[in-house]
């Protein structure tokens, strides 16, 4: 795509057309039961991802820790659904953007991307004080950051490594 450069339209009928036969793989491989664990895990995945890395850095008893590991992956996947609802995306848009391939594609579709990350990270960071500590909530944001920098040059050396070479 990078190197025929095709356009935003020839991208999204490219890219749908290639969603649609690896989802019929999935069906076929898995199963109905296995495709709906497959489709939730991957809805979910920002939320798991986020609260799983994050609880490294929050304080407590393990049964404190675990308590604030499932309150902030609670509190993420409402966020998601409400930023997607928001956007008029779908409900099983992939909100990673690094998992994303249309924002390796699509350098604007990156940045939309990315700022919908940015808004969700926002939106939990408001709610985040409810159930961690102010300095949790501090490297909450200092996590967020990070993650939103990762996805950013993730993306920018993929288009980088992907792009045409120039004769």
């Amino acid at each position: 795509m990078l190197r025929d450069k095709l356009g935003p339209d020839q991208v999204t009928q490219t890219l749908a057309a290639q969603d649609a036969a690896v989802q019929e793989k999935i069906q076929d491989l898995l199963g109905p039961n296995g495709v709906a664990q497959y489709q939730d895990y991957t809805k979910n995945l920002l939320s798991t991802m986020t609260a799983y890395l994050f609880s490294g850095m929050t304080t407590g008893t393990a049964e404190e820790k675990a308590d604030k590991y499932r309150q902030l992956s609670q509190v993420m996947q409402e966020e998601v659904q409400a930023a997607l609802a928001s956007a008029g995306l779908p409900a099983d848009y992939q909100v990673v953007p690094s998992l994303n391939f249309r924002n390796f594609a699509s350098e604007a579709e990156g940045d939309q991307s990315l700022n919908l990350l940015d808004d969700i990270y926002q939106r939990v960071g408001a709610r985040a004080g409810s159930f961690l500590s102010a300095d949790e909530v501090a490297k909450l944001q200092e996590f967020e950051a990070s993650a939103i920098s990762y996805h950013r040059n993730t993306l920018t050396l993929g288009r980088t490594m992907m792009a045409p070479i120039a004769n």
